[in-house]
Formats: C-alpha cells, structure tokens, sequence
C-alpha cells in the first residue's frame, strides 16, 4: 500500500494543481494565439506603410507609434471576451468566481507588459532602420508625450504599460458590468468603466483622441521629464489600475451564474 501511494503521489500533485494557475495558463493560451494574428497584421501593415511611404514621399516620422491605439483596444477587447464568455464556463467546470478574477486580473496585467514591450522593443528596430536610411523618427502620438524619443525606453516602457493595463482592466470592469446589468445599464455605465483609460491617459500626454486638454500637473514635482514627475506618475497610474482591478474582482465575486443578459 505504500508502494502505490508514493507512486500515486506525482500525479496527484499535477492533479490539485489550484483552479488559479490553471485559468491564467488557459487565459494565456488563448492571448497568445490571438496576438500573434494581431502582431503579425501590425508587423505586415507598418511594412507596408513604411514603403509605400518612403516610395511616394519622405519619411518624417515614425509609423510603428500609430500601432498604440490597437495595442490598447485589441487587449480591451479581448478582456471584454473573457468576461462575457469565460465566467460561466469556469463556474460550471466547478472552479470560484474568486479564482476566475484573481486569474484575469493576472492576465491583464501580462498583456498590458507584453504590448508595451513589443511595441518599445518594435520602435527600437525601426531606430535602427530610420538611422541607416538617414531618416529621422520622429514621435508626434500624443499618448507618448513622457518621452521625446524611442531611444528613452524607461518612459516609454512606463507610459505604454500604464495605458495598457487601465486598457485591460477596463476591459475587465466592462466585461462584468454587461455580464451582471445587460446591455443597457452596461452602456449607462460606460464612463465609469472606461472614464479610468482617459484618466491614465491624462497622467501620460497631453491630449486624448481629437481632446487637446492639459498635462497633469506641468511644473514641480510632476513634471514632465523629471525622475520625480515620472515616478509620481507612475504611481498615480498603478493606483487607478488596482482600484479598477480590485472593482472588478467585488463585481464578480457577486455575479449570479447563467447567461450574460444583453
């Protein structure tokens, strides 16, 4: 008998394996598959772009800065989906709702880091691209206001992660929102659950969309270019982003299993 409860033992361990790590991995999963389609159309778009450019005209700026906006809403979308069609299934499989949000949350946060890598490290190349061809690149997003450069990767590492996650865990908070109130309380509710996207915004540009509207806080300890401005944003943005989180994880802690309402 104890022969065949040491050797039972592995796959017993392998099978209580939490309901947590294995919602992320399936989570995970899934983004994986997806944002290699969404990278592969970003890679193949600004390719293009950047030729047909340098063809008919003079490089000015650079073109891989125009792939931010999909870096944020691709994700908030998907977050969305997760919500909308992953907590009923996870439910019924026999895992926690408390599992299922700790477990986005996670995810969130890994995609919000992931885009914004990709994109910085995706402006590093094309650095070195635009220098060999003596072209200057120029960044003129207005969601990239903490830096004037590609080369000041801190910033832009901060600044894209923070719009990133406030993407992802909006996504979240819209998600259960629409799950647990329907369509049309979910819409009502639409400023509050992305309102925190333009508030992060706020924190790291100058204007949102068509909105031209001041940097936070210009001079002192806040300002632009300055180690503290950067780390007091930065905190300001975490603290906005967890709320959110921590918003989203109440909500679906107390959401009636069944059929989203829509």
């Amino acid at each position: 008998m104890t022969a065949v409860a040491a050797t039972a033992r592995p796959d017993a361990g392998a099978a209580r394996r939490s309901p947590f790590v294995r919602t992320i991995q399936h989570q995970l999963a899934m983004q994986l598959r997806l944002g290699a389609w969404f990278w592969a159309v970003i890679l193949v778009g600004v390719s293009v772009v950047t030729v047909l450019v340098a063809t008919l005209g003079t490089v000015e700026t650079s073109i891989v800065q125009y792939a931010r906006q999909g870096t944020l809403w691709f994700p908030f979308s998907m977050m969305v989906l997760t919500v909308m069609s992953g907590l009923t299934p996870h439910v019924a499989s026999g895992m926690t709702r408390r599992s299922f949000a700790a477990a986005s949350a996670v995810v969130a946060l890994v995609l919000a880091v992931a885009y914004a890598a990709i994109l910085v490290g995706l402006l590093q190349i094309e650095r070195v691209v635009y220098a060999a061809a003596g072209w200057p690149q120029t960044l003129t997003d207005t969601g990239l206001d903490l830096t004037s450069s590609a080369s000041d990767i801190g910033p832009l590492l901060i600044s894209l992660t923070a719009t990133g996650a406030a993407a992802t865990a909006s996504g979240l908070l819209v998600g259960i929102v629409y799950y647990r109130a329907g369509g049309w309380w979910g819409t009502l509710a639409l400023p509050l659950t992305v309102g925190p996207i333009l508030g992060v915004g706020l924190l790291v540009s100058s204007a949102i969309g068509p909105i031209t509207l001041p940097v936070v806080g210009e001079g002192g300890a806040w300002a632009v270019g300055s180690a503290s401005g950067l780390a007091l944003r930065a905190v300001a943005c975490a603290v906005v982003v967890a709320i959110m989180l921590a918003v989203h994880d109440r909500l679906t802690r107390g959401a009636a299993l069944g059929k989203p309402a829509l």
